[in-house]
């Protein structure tokens, strides 16, 4: 694959580490996994993921969204992801 020729033409080898940033889309995590495996970690950038967040703030707090989406960003670079994911949870569709 071209995801997997690129990495070699990096210097990836069979003992290193594959870091991935991506806008979450499942068929991007799905090469990933299915190429690096074990090897590698996926994360959603920055940009992305502030924009899913405005997204939910619109439910998670009708009132005041801009309040709850910065409250969001903030404990996200505080890598307080639990409480996100908390925060969220209401929410979750079946």
């Amino acid at each position: 694959s071209h995801l997997l020729h690129t990495a070699i033409e990096a210097g990836i080898n069979r003992h290193g580490k594959v870091h991935a940033v991506g806008d979450g889309a499942s068929w991007i995590i799905d090469q990933i996994n299915d190429i690096f495996g074990t090897q590698a970690n996926y994360v959603v950038d920055f940009y992305h993921l502030c924009g899913y967040l405005a997204e939910a703030a619109k439910i998670g707090d009708s009132e005041a969204p801009q309040t709850w989406l910065n409250l969001q960003k903030k404990r996200m670079k505080n890598s307080e992801v639990q409480e996100v994911l908390i925060e969220l949870e209401p929410f979750l569709e079946a």
